[in-house]
């Protein structure tokens, strides 16, 4: 997010915006609550009003206003002008991008110009916000990310005001008791108030948005799949909204009907152009691209307001496989990034949100997807997650290298065989743990694309896909399924407008969803399914504690306990009716050791769930930060990520994530778990018989930034060197000041690919845990900057080196190196060429040169007199052998030497 200046509340335009906003108070806003110094008579008066229901959770909308405006005019309101508002509190600062909102009610009036601009909040906290406006012109200034692009209009910029949060009393399914639904490094999304996420939703019909009393809306080519849904007019009651009299009613009553079967997601594109259906589209046209139709969006977000209030998340996809080179060819251009700008800051303020980059995506390239999911976290001030939907057969081509990536949160699936769900959500599931960053697995798409889930009544598949997908997908460690409808069945996925024919589908879904949510600690489990002898069961647990044994074709099993000898009681859940938990023939059974749970209580040849659980408390696995009974990196991420305050683990795992036993728990608590991981230790010193003691002496350490740098983009780079005097470096955590009104935060990066970093940023703060295995050799932690004028910013930092004190580091000036510095090439290890980066303080001669371990030389990478300065180097290992090579830099008399390694 961006964080601009904070308030200067003796600028005279503080008191003339809040004159005008209690001028123009009325009941229906709520206005800034103080006055200043007058505005002078000269002055215009700028209305700014606030309105909404002034509590948390709850939206906040900002109305300025602005310059009078036109959908087709000049200046572009979407392109030319930037409105943005910053709302702070304490110590949070929050960047909401705004938009035109013409005469701001257009969804009622259909109008296309005014001179209303709009922001949205959801204040996550009560008390006191204030908040300032930032309105900037020029050519193309909207989709231009940086805090001084284009020219202030001072009669609207800088407006400033405030309003006051008091407590949700929502509560249920309602969003607005729950706050924003938020990735947070594991497999299952988890909102604002603790709740965690498991989604039970539908994917049809795509095309939901071709509604026919949308403004603008209408078959555009090809078969006519616009939609009344007459069938859910009957759903709708009063007191529900409508736009122009009695318009909405159908989409409103679907929702209803969706909200009232448990349905909590909903996966529809907002731009088909050229795609299947091609009758969505946000523009005022099919044919343009840089003018935005107000008032069908005005309408599209009375929709979705509606579907905070009963529950259920919006999962909107972008684009789909036919149309991915529409925009800008594929690439991230002007119009792609108008097109996510204008989503992002019409509809980012709704609670939950999936950003989908696109169906069944096979044409953009890996580096398009990547530069996609860096713009939504630029600009989207509340990270919500980004999840890409691909065809069956493309995973490791389009999943596969975006593995680790910060900006991307997980995989929406698509199988073409339904019984494919479990292995495929548990595969993705566990290379994404591999990879540092445990991605949220969904199944969106159940193949066969004839069938997915067929209507309810006769000869439907029903049994065979709630088994296979619904719980093989749940049982895997899975974020959850939306139902699609095979295009070969009525109420298919581009002409369905009706929920109703798949009302048993919603059924099982909700039981499936309520015995998650009512019986199991699902966050602490994992898939283990070897622990039960049937072949055709699912296993669910948490080690010692709670297993969850779903049998696909109902009979028995034995189930292996491990590490208890607890007593633990054995239930049956139906998933076809759900309902209260049930015996069987087998009440109890007693660990550790293979043990038959018996039979269902009934219809013994169907699909039952079992709970086999007990009271008494385990003993927990030292460095089980996740409590799921094994220690991987998944435990080292989430320590890292509770060591700055990301998470917060839960109190039964708070002791297993300090596996240093010093008493709290910090970065190298992370390192010990990657290590034991890794194999390089057996135990932990805060386990009774295993050696205290840290890893390496830390008493010779300091620290120090390096020289900036800059790519094409200028984006800066600022090293951090950890400079260990040859002992071992495993951990260390920063707290990094800078001026963010100058410089926007980024991410932060580990030179070593052996290293996990987590960071957060807020209001010029960065706080940032890094943990590793290798000796990093100086260089494993980088800063990524976006600055205005591409100044290196001045940073201010505290640092911990392991368990060692903290030091201080500061620099004015990053721009000119302080020493002589060879970085660690990356990647590492290569194919077949890496980026060399070296510092020098003044001007030298500077050789460069590349041996292979025997001293025999093979490339002479730089020989030349070089100013002082960061610089990088390309070394092409083209036509050498795999193998360790040594790359030496020779400056004056400065001399260092490292080690790289050719993966062939």
């Amino acid at each position: 997010m961006r964080h601009d200046r904070p308030p200067f509340f003796a600028d005279i335009r503080f008191g003339l915006a809040l004159l005008s906003l209690l001028l123009s108070f009325r009941p229906a806003a709520a206005s800034a609550a103080a006055l200043a110094e007058p505005a002078p008579a000269s002055s215009p008066v700028m209305a700014v009003t606030v309105t909404g229901e002034l509590k948390r959770y709850h939206p906040i909308t900002i109305t300025l206003d602005g310059p009078t405006a036109d959908e087709g005019g000049t200046p572009n309101p979407f392109l030319d002008y930037r409105f943005e508002v910053v709302f702070s509190q304490a110590e949070l600062s929050v960047t909401v991008p705004g938009y035109f909102a013409a005469d701001g009610n257009a969804a009622e009036t259909g109008a296309t110009g005014g001179n209303k601009w709009r922001a949205h909040f959801i204040p996550p906290r009560t008390g006191t916000w204030t908040f300032r406006t930032s309105f900037r012109s020029g050519t193309d200034v909207a989709i231009d990310t940086s805090p001084t692009a284009g020219t202030a209009v001072a009669e609207y910029d800088d407006i400033f005001g405030s309003f006051s949060i008091t407590e949700t009393d929502k509560t249920g399914p309602d969003f607005r008791g729950k706050g924003k639904l938020r990735f947070v490094g594991q497999r299952y999304l988890q909102f604002d108030n603790g709740d965690y996420y498991i989604k039970g939703g539908t994917d049809s019909p795509e095309n939901f948005l071709a509604y026919e009393d949308f403004d603008g809306t209408y078959n555009n080519a090809g078969t006519n799949f616009i939609k009344s849904y007459t069938d859910h007019v009957s759903d709708w009651t009063s007191g529900d909204p409508t736009w122009k009299g009695t318009k909405g009613k159908g989409i409103i009553g679907a929702v209803n009907y969706l909200g009232s079967k448990g349905v909590n997601s909903l996966y529809f594109i907002t731009m088909n152009v050229e795609g299947d259906g091609d009758d969505v589209w946000p523009w005022t046209s099919p044919t343009v691209r840089t003018q935005f139709d107000v008032s069908k969006l005005a309408q599209w977000d009375i929709v979705f307001s509606h579907m905070d209030k009963k529950g259920i998340m919006l999962h909107v996809v972008t684009q789909e496989t036919e149309n991915e080179l529409l925009l800008n060819g594929g690439a991230l251009g002007r119009l792609r990034k108008l097109y996510y700008r204008e989503l992002i800051a019409r509809f980012g303020y709704h609670h939950a949100i999936t950003w989908n980059l696109g169906e069944e995506n096979n044409d953009n390239t890996t580096a398009q997807r990547k530069e996609f999911a860096a713009y939504f976290a630029a600009l989207d001030p509340y990270g919500h997650p980004v999840v890409i939907h691909t065809f069956p057969g493309e995973y490791d081509a389009v999943y596969g290298p975006l593995l680790g990536d910060v900006n991307f949160d997980g995989a929406s699936l698509q199988t073409g065989k339904a019984e494919n769900t479990h292995s495929l959500t548990l595969d993705w599931v566990n290379k994404s743990i591999d990879a540092g960053r445990t991605w949220y697995v969904t199944m969106d798409e159940n193949g066969p694309w004839q069938d997915g889930a067929t209507p309810d009544g006769a000869g439907n598949n029903h049994d065979f896909v709630r088994a296979e997908v619904l719980w093989g997908n749940y049982m895997a460690g899975g974020g959850g399924v939306e139902w699609y409808f095979g295009f070969e069945h009525d109420n298919n996925d581009l002409n369905a407008e009706t929920f109703k024919t798949r009302e048993n589908v919603w059924n099982f879904t909700r039981y499936a969803r309520e015995f998650f949510e009512q019986y199991l600690p699902y966050t602490e489990m994992t898939s283990n399914d070897g622990l039960a002898s049937n072949a055709n069961a699912y296993v669910f647990a948490k080690t010692g504690q709670t297993y969850a044994v779903y049998l696909k074709n109902g009979g028995t099993t034995n189930l292996n306990i491990t590490g208890s000898a607890a007593t633990y009681t054995v239930k049956w859940y139906n998933p076809r009716a759900g309902g209260a938990l049930q015996n069987g023939t087998v009440t109890t059974v007693n660990g550790p050791g293979n043990v038959s749970i018996g039979q269902p209580p009934s219809q013994t040849s169907l699909d039952w769930a079992a709970l086999v659980t007990t009271d008494t408390p385990t003993a927990g696995l030292m460095g089980d930060a996740s409590g799921d009974g094994t220690i991987s990196a998944l435990d080292a991420s989430l320590i890292l990520q509770h060591a700055i305050g990301l998470i917060v683990l839960p109190p039964a795992t708070i002791d297993l994530a300090d596996p240093s036993g010093n008493g709290e728990i910090i970065a190298f608590d992370a390192s010990l778990v990657l290590q034991y991981v890794a194999g390089l230790r057996t135990c932990f010193p805060a386990e009774a018989g295993c050696a205290a003691g840290k890893t390496a002496s830390t008493a010779a350490r300091h620290a120090y930034f390096g020289a900036a740098t800059r790519d094409a983009q200028g984006r800066i780079r600022v090293p951090i060197h950890l400079d260990d005097d040859g002992t071992s470096m495993r951990s260390a955590q920063l707290v990094v000041r800078y001026d963010a009104s100058r410089s926007r935060f980024l991410g932060a990066t580990a030179g070593g690919t052996d290293w996990q970093v987590v960071s957060r940023e807020a209001d010029g703060v960065i706080t940032l845990a890094a943990a590793g295995l290798s000796d990093p050799g100086g260089t494993p932690l980088y800063l990524q900057f976006e600055s205005a004028g591409l100044d290196a910013p001045a940073l201010d930092a505290t640092i911990r080196i392991d368990e060692g004190a903290p030091m201080r580091i500061a620099s004015d000036a990053v721009d000119t190196p302080v020493t002589f510095a060879l970085e660690p090439n990356y990647p590492n290890p290569f194919n077949p060429s890496t980026v060399i980066r070296y510092a020098l303080p003044a001007s030298n001669p500077v050789r460069i040169e590349v041996f292979d371990l025997t001293g025999r030389s093979v490339a002479v990478l730089v020989d030349a007199t070089q100013p002082a300065g960061a610089h990088e180097v390309v070394f092409d290992a083209a036509g050498l052998p795999s193998g360790v090579y040594l790359y030496r830099l020779d400056a004056g008399s400065f001399r260092q030497t490292r080690r790289m390694t050719l993966v062939r």
